[in-house]
């Protein structure tokens, strides 16, 4: 069978428990859904074991690896490395999909420098493992989502026929212990949908001096270095005197001080994040933490201990200089104007709900699905760019693509925004479902089972206020 420009979703699965094999037929299933949402005409997803050799590998479009501890040792055969090499070297992109803990030094060599997803880490209340799943609690569903639609991103650039935008500006995001790999993948999914290129893709492997070289190599592309610090100092590398986290700190301070030293006008900057009520597991992380005194006397280096979100907030400030995205008029935001984002099966039912909005004076931006097939996406980004406001009209869609959608209003700076929203809202007639979601949260949730004017009324008064 041909693999020219499909997904393939590649394992072992013979040694794979029942567990880990409706694992993986689900992330096929929910990844389809997702790019669905991106790409008009997306790819084939197809599903192999690679023991069992019954596909050509031609061009693939992209390769998503399934790593499990149970399919290590078939993946670690030499027949099978040698496929593994093949397809890598063949495909657009490749992917490791980490459904749980693996020893990163018992990775197939060929896997160890591609991208990593993995789709679990250690809840840092509990301290115990979690594996993000669908069926599972709602902050591990939630959690699953986030990391398919982040997924779907990354390979819609991938298969993208346009020639990429050219991206000058790397962050360093630090690699973390698993408690804070939820925080570093949220600052990573915002960083990335900005336009920056984020270092390091994969998970690092090998003694200290090998991953010293690998650091540095990295932190030289950048301008600047985010760590996100939590309980745990983490394991110590082999061959060297600390951690992981410790030795990026360090060699972060060190990329500093070679900018400052050849008086460069982008002088590095290094950003220290500390998870409010911090306690240090043990001994050496009592220690590193509290060195952070001393290093706070430093100019070049911030540090926040502050609820996650002031994080984003801060990188979003300092990083408006940075965009990928050129501002111009097209990117200023029209004040009187709403932007109703909804699915193409649910285009008859904006209608009552565009007219009253023009009724209001305002201007309704929304894609015409009919019309642009070729580029609803860039002139999604488009919109959240340019509308004063937002309404997400929610027809009873599915749970991801709501998601996605909220996801994309938290992105929106990254697409050029300039201004926040003057109000934000979902149109819809489950009102429950959001309950969790908006907690704490700024944005309106419009009874759609009321009548039009009523239902409104809270959104057009927020638009209204001065």
């Amino acid at each position: 069978m041909a693999s020219e420009n499909k997904i393939l979703i590649l394992t072992a699965s013979d040694k794979d428990s029942n567990t880990y094999s409706e694992w993986r037929t689900s992330l096929a299933d929910n990844l389809k859904i997702s790019l669905n949402q991106l790409i008009e005409d997306p790819p084939a997803i197809e599903v192999f074991d690679l023991t069992k050799k019954d596909f050509l590998i031609n061009k693939s479009g992209v390769s998503l690896f399934i790593i499990t501890p149970e399919n290590l040792s078939l993946l670690n055969k030499n027949e099978t490395i040698n496929i593994i090499k093949d397809i890598t070297s063949k495909s657009k992109s490749s992917f490791a999909i980490l459904p749980s803990l693996v020893s990163v030094s018992n990775l197939p060599v060929p896997l160890k420098t591609v991208t990593t997803y993995t789709f679990f880490d250690v809840d840092n209340v509990t301290g115990l493992p979690r594996t993000y799943n669908l069926h599972g609690s709602h902050d591990e569903s939630n959690l699953y989502w986030s990391k398919v639609i982040d997924l779907a991103f990354d390979i819609n650039l991938a298969l993208s026929k346009k020639e990429k935008e050219k991206k000058s500006f790397g962050i360093y995001l630090a690699a973390t212990t698993p408690d804070q790999y939820e925080n570093r993948d949220s600052i990573r999914s915002e960083l990335s949908q900005r336009g920056f290129v984020i270092f390091p893709d994969h998970l690092f492997s090998g003694n200290s001096k090998d991953i010293s070289v690998q650091v540095s190599e990295y932190l030289d592309k950048c301008f600047m270095s985010v760590h996100i610090m939590g309980n745990n100092y983490g394991e110590m590398i082999e061959g060297g005197e600390f951690s992981l986290i410790e030795l990026q700190y360090r060699l972060a301070a060190k990329r500093w001080k070679e900018t400052s030293e050849q008086k460069s006008r982008n002088e590095f900057q290094r950003l220290v994040w500390l998870q409010p009520g911090l306690i240090p597991a043990d001994e050496h992380q009592r220690w590193f933490i509290g060195s952070f005194r001393v290093e706070e006397k430093n100019v070049f280096t911030e540090f926040m201990q502050t609820p996650i979100e002031e994080l984003k907030a801060n990188l979003r400030e300092k990083l408006s200089r940075f965009s990928a995205s050129t501002l111009n008029d097209s990117s200023k935001v029209e004040e009187n104007s709403v932007y109703l984002i909804y699915e193409n099966k649910d285009a008859s039912n904006i209608n009552n709900l565009s007219q009253y909005l023009e009724s209001k004076g305002q201007k309704v931006y929304a894609i015409d699905y009919l019309k642009y097939t070729d580029n609803m996406v860039s002139m999604h980004y488009e919109y959240l760019s340019k509308a004063g406001s937002v309404i997400i009209c929610d027809y009873n869609n599915q749970k991801q693509w709501i998601i996605s959608k909220l996801k994309d209003l938290v992105k929106a700076p990254g697409y050029g925004r300039i201004h926040p929203f003057k109000a934000k809202a979902v149109y819809t007639k489950q009102t429950n479902r959001y309950t969790n979601l908006f907690e704490g949260s700024d944005s309106l949730v419009l009874d759609a089972n009321r009548d039009l004017t009523v239902a409104l009324e809270p959104f057009i008064q927020k638009i209204n206020q001065k």
